[in-house]
């Protein structure tokens, strides 16, 4: 039987993390404005930020692993075995 192979994210959704996002849209700012953290555009765009590194490394990576039978659990596992013609069989005690 082949080894299960541990989840690695996609090389696009690793160092997503708050400071990398905040500073590509504090980046992409025009230059004219106060940047500066606390100032109203560092203000209106970390919690953004906060939001969207929260999507990437908890919501999506999850997503992306319930795509995949082997590291599917709970009913997104029974869902791919669906797919099969198969259905879980209840816990035996040994």
């Amino acid at each position: 039987m082949a080894e299960i192979r541990a989840y690695t994210p996609p090389d696009f959704l690793q160092g997503q993390t708050v400071d990398v996002i905040h500073e590509r849209m504090m980046a992409a700012m025009p230059d004219d404005l106060d940047k500066s953290e606390l100032s109203i555009p560092w203000d209106f765009t970390r919690p953004a930020a906060n939001e969207k590194a929260l999507l990437i490394e908890l919501e999506l990576n999850e997503t992306i692993q319930l795509i995949f039978p082997h590291w599917a659990y709970a009913e997104w596992l029974d869902l791919h075995a669906e797919l099969e013609g198969l259905v879980r069989r209840a816990a035996n005690q040994l």
